[in-house]
This record gives structure tokens, C-alpha cells and sequence, in this order.
């Protein structure tokens, strides 16, 4: 196997597959790359703990050559190493050459080195990347705005791995996303045709993952199975197995007529929780309680901490409707989801003091989050 490549292509893309690869691994060669070179061009192969990526230099790219002077092969290099070595090369092209099973060259004409302790292609577990399964195609800015606004609310603690992934639906004519874990709920709707019924668990960290190797104009394109999904961005394929424990049900636990609502501006709520947060700056994230007390007249945010005091703040524009109605709730999970929503105004609806309660959009109806309150301790 040989070939000579351009750097930054090479570099590019063995970050790319990077992404999947571990620094450490029960299993040694997963901290490797493969390199396949072949007919269709240079295939970079990485796996790990919950995702694989593989991805396709091409010879020829936008009209430029990319690879020259080759000999199809394939071989298992050490990925950090490999990566380490390129990033240091600060020539636009690289010669890389096997030796056999175990070493490869890598030179241009100022720097010459060789890898040892390399690895036979054959001890590379084997993936299967068919695309085959109920297709979904998204924009990347679609793709990264359903991770935003929905993952969020993914459990980050493993001892139910269920509520650690978002719970993905395609019915023929749209595709919801709900996270969930229990003391709170996020849920889009994208209106958006897909060629099957389908529904899958995917975890939120694999999401996460795929939105770091988006680019702008990318579309990307998921492949859903019983077991796995794959994404796929241009020439590149990242496979994450499914979760296929049941999702909890979520279809009727999100209210659908309220008692009391209060618009406020995003930006004026958030920074009057902040300040009032003050006196949680020593608590846990799940005991940030921040009481709100509103009725027509007035919006008054409050928390009290037995050590060190009291802090209330007030809003100056809002609009409330209903009887008056007090609420504590766990201030991170609601600025959290206004953040995630990304509106200049926010509409959080309630139906009594110890019943969940939604903030949501009037511009945009498909996002729901729903927030469990605590009962107050003042």
C-alpha cells in the first residue's frame, strides 16, 4: 500500500474518523485507524465505546488531485499517533507507505519517519455500514436545531440508560423528538415526509457527536434499523447502535389546557433567575428552587437559603393571565429550556401549583418542554 496525499485532506479527515476513536480501550485496536485504499479512494475507518465513522477521500476532489502515485492496500495504524505526525507536516503533500503488516513510512522531502507496532486490516472488527433501514433527510441547520432544543433534557446519568436517549418517531408525514428524565420533557415536531414508520432510541451523546462533524451546508441523511442508525454527511458514515428498551410513554403527560399563563421577554427571565440564583451558587444543579409568585399586578421570583439569606427579583415587562398562583420549580431546568428554545419570548403555561407546567413559543408551536414543580419549602 502506498499513496501520496494532500495533508490537509488527510488531516481533515483522520479527525473526522477521530471522533470515534478512544485514547484507551479494553480492546487495543480500537484505538487504531484502518486505511483501505482501493479503487474508490482512501477509506478511513475508526471505531469506539458507542459510535463508528467511516469516510472516502476521493482522488479527485472539486477538480483537484487529491491522490497520486498509489498502490491499493489496507493497514492499522495507531490513530493518535498517526494524527499527531500529519498535524506536524507542514507540507501540502504526504507520502505514506506499508512495510509489511507491522510498519509504515510516512515522508516528504523534509521529514522522513516510520511506525512501528502497526496492525494487519483483517483485526479490525468487522461494521456494517449498509444503508438500509427508513430513510430521513434533514438540513444541518434542521438537524442541529431538534439536538439543541431536545437533548438537553437527556438523563446524563446511566442507571436508567433508557432516559439517556431521545426517543425518535417517524409516522409518514412528520418526525417527533422527545428527551426525558422524568423531572423533565423536551419535544419537537418536524414536519417532514419519511418513506416508513419507524421509531427509534438513540443516545443523546451520539447526537451530540454527529452535530460536531456537520458543516453548514451539509445535509445529512439517517437510516434507520431495528438496532442501529446511520448518518450519513457526504462521504462520510457514522454508525451508533440503538437502545431497545421501551421509552417511557410520553404521548398524554403534556397539558393541553391551562389556568394560568405568563409571557415574559427570554432574556429579562433568565437574568432575574440569575441573580435570585445567588443564593443557590453552594447547591446542587437539581436544587437550584427558585419560587415565582405572579398575579396581574406583578411577577416576583424568589430564593431562600437557610444559611446565608433571601434574594427576590421582579419583572418589569410581562403578561399574566389567571388567578394568582405560586410555583417552585428547578431554576437550571428552566433556563436550560429557554435557552434551548431560542426566542426572543417565552409562554410558560400552568395548570395548578403541583402540576407540571410547559414553556413554549408563539412563534414556533412545535417545541414543548415541560418542567415537574417542587413543592416549596417557604
Amino acid at each position: 500500500m502506498k499513496f501520496t496525499i494532500n495533508r490537509n485532506e488527510f488531516l481533515n479527515n483522520l479527525r473526522l474518523v477521530g471522533r470515534a476513536i478512544p485514547q484507551r480501550s479494553n480492546l487495543p485496536v480500537k484505538t487504531f485507524v484502518k486505511l483501505e485504499l482501493s479503487e474508490d479512494g482512501l477509506r478511513l475507518m475508526g471505531t469506539g465505546e458507542f459510535i463508528s465513522i467511516t469516510t472516502l477521500i476521493p482522488f479527485i476532489k472539486a477538480d483537484k488531485e487529491i491522490i497520486r502515485d498509489y498502490h491499493f492496500g489496507s493497514i492499522l495504524v495507531k490513530h493518535n499517533l498517526l494524527d499527531e505526525l500529519i498535524s506536524k507536516i507542514n507540507k501540502d503533500e504526504v507520502t505514506f507507505e506499508s512495510l509489511g503488516d507491522n510498519i509504515v513510512r510516512i515522508e516528504n522531502e523534509r521529514t522522513k519517519c516510520k511506525i512501528d507496532n502497526c496492525l494487519a486490516s483483517d483485526q479490525f472488527p468487522k461494521i456494517d455500514f449498509s444503508l438500509n433501514g427508513a430513510k430521513v433527510e434533514l438540513s444541518s441547520q434542521n438537524f442541529l436545531d431538534v439536538v439543541n432544543q431536545v437533548a438537553y433534557a437527556a438523563s446524563d446519568k446511566q442507571l436508567k440508560p433508557i432516559l439517556t436517549t431521545v426517543n425518535v418517531e417517524g409516522n409518514g408525514n412528520s418526525v417527533s423528538f422527545v428527551a426525558t428524565d422524568t423531572a423533565r420533557l423536551a419535544k419537537k415536531i418536524i414536519d417532514l415526509p419519511c418513506d416508513a414508520r419507524f421509531i427509534a432510541n438513540i443516545p443523546a451523546k451520539t447526537l451530540i457527536e454527529v452535530c460536531r462533524c456537520l458543516n453548514k451546508d451539509d445535509y445529512i441523511e439517517l437510516y434507520v434499523n431495528e438496532s442501529s442508525i446511520i448518518f450519513k454527511i457526504n462521504e462520510s458514515l457514522i454508525r451508533a447502535s440503538l437502545n431497545t428498551s421501551q421509552f417511557p410513554n410520553t404521548k398524554n403527560i403534556i397539558p393541553t389546557s391551562f389556568f394560568h399563563t405568563l409571557e415574559v421577554n427570554s432574556q429579562e427571565f433568565i437574568d432575574a433567575l440569575d441573580r435570585v440564583n445567588v443564593f443557590n451558587l453552594n447547591s446542587n444543579v437539581e436544587d437550584k428552587i427558585v419560587k415565582l409568585i405572579m398575579n396581574e399586578g406583578k411577577v416576583i421570583l424568589t430564593c431562600k437559603n437557610n444559611t446565608d439569606g433571601i434574594g427576590e427579583d421582579s419583572l418589569d415587562t410581562f403578561r399574566y393571565t389567571g388567578d394568582a398562583l405560586s410555583i417552585s420549580f428547578n431554576s437550571s431546568f428552566v433556563i436550560e429550556a429557554i435557552k434551548a428554545m431560542k426566542k426572543e419570548d417565552v409562554v410558560l403555561s400552568f395548570v395548578g401549583e403541583m402540576k407540571p407546567f410547559t414553556v413554549t413559543s408563539k412563534d414556533d408551536p412545535s417545541i414543548v418542554n415541560l418542567i415537574t414543580p417542587v413543592r416549596a419549602l417557604y
